[in-house]
């Protein structure tokens, strides 16, 4: 009896291991094409893992009172950014597998907090040498993951297009910064507890129509 019971545990650890292993995730891109765009990564014990925002929103608020600052270009370079907030609802994050996805919410305890926030706090500007197009940027923010917020310090690139500007990176995020245990599965997956968060925020300003 006590070898039975023994082989049917062994049976159903190793059947969700296969199962696991079974399910292909495809690795995401940022797309330079689309709008603003975020997906993340991990590690587990047996394999990559990754989850892509299938919604982002974004805020931004710019001082356009002086009227020698005409493009959202100029108004970003002479820092009259004055708001910027990206939101991504929680249950808009899928990794292509559901029992995943829902492991992810619990997780980030989607029900209490249902958003994942970042706030702007401040940036300096500096251009790439030779480039009229290309700045590196040093963001410092908050970012609340459910229900901690944190101060965070972000350096991502910045490059202005005839179709809006694009800023885009990537960040290290630890799980446990934010209450969060890293997932585990019996014996047979564990999770990192680092996360690697991509990042594309689509940024263009919206003209007010004459009234």
């Amino acid at each position: 009896m006590k070898r039975w019971i023994l082989f049917t545990a062994l049976a159903l650890v190793f059947g969700i291991g296969a199962a696991v292993l079974a399910f292909k995730l495809v690795k995401p891109t940022l797309d330079p094409r689309g709008g603003s765009n975020i997906w993340m990564e991990g590690n587990s014990s047996l394999r990559r893992f990754y989850l892509t925002a299938t919604r982002v929103s974004v805020e931004n608020e710019m001082d356009a009172s002086d009227s020698k600052f005409k493009t959202l270009a100029s108004l970003i370079l002479n820092k009259k950014g004055r708001k910027l907030t990206v939101r991504i609802p929680t249950e808009s994050l899928k990794s292509g597998d559901p029992n995943m996805d829902l492991n992810a919410y619990e997780k980030l305890k989607a029900k209490d907090f249902p958003n994942i926030v970042f706030t702007l706090g401040d940036y300096a500007i500096k251009a790439y040498p030779g480039s009229h197009t290309t700045y590196a940027l040093l963001v410092s923010g908050k970012l609340r993951i459910a229900g901690v917020e944190r101060k965070v310090v972000l350096e991502p690139t910045m490059v202005l297009g005839p179709d809006g500007i694009r800023i885009y990176g990537s960040q290290d995020i630890y799980q446990k910064n934010y209450g969060i245990s890293p997932y585990s599965v019996a014996v047979v997956m564990t999770t990192d507890d680092k996360i690697v968060v991509h990042y594309m925020i689509v940024l263009g300003l919206k003209q007010k129509e004459n009234s």
